[in-house]
């Protein structure tokens, strides 16, 4: 227990030492959460005996844990994408019909996207 709570300790002293070091820019404000949430996953997996240096186990958790968490994101995209894509025979026929006449062709294509 004090093997784990010592790694502990020092983990979030590194944590908190790479937070306050990085200049991150723009997504510098996702660096604590993600380090923090890294730092749980490892001490979660240590706790059950898995080695304190395997903290590749620990990143390969943490990407399964985001990819859960977006996957609601990213199976909408996915969903918009196909609508998208079954669409497009019928703005091409628009487009070809009201070629001469850009004003009309626009008009029809955004009651199409706003009807599907």
């Amino acid at each position: 227990a004090n093997v784990v709570q010592s790694t502990a300790d020092a983990s979030s002293e590194v944590v908190e030492e790479a937070a306050k070091s990085s200049g991150n820019g723009w997504f510098g404000f996702l660096t604590g959460p993600t380090m923090a949430l890294l730092q749980l996953i490892h001490s979660a997996l240590v706790a059950v005996g898995v080695s304190s240096d395997s903290w590749g186990v620990s990143i390969i958790m943490l990407t399964v844990v985001i990819k859960l968490l977006t996957y609601p994101l990213t199976k909408a995209q996915l969903e918009s994408t196909n609508k998208m894509q079954a669409l497009q025979p019928t703005i091409k026929e628009i487009q070809a019909k009201y070629q001469s006449n850009p004003e009309v062709m626009n008009q029809k294509i955004a009651e199409i996207y706003q009807t599907n």
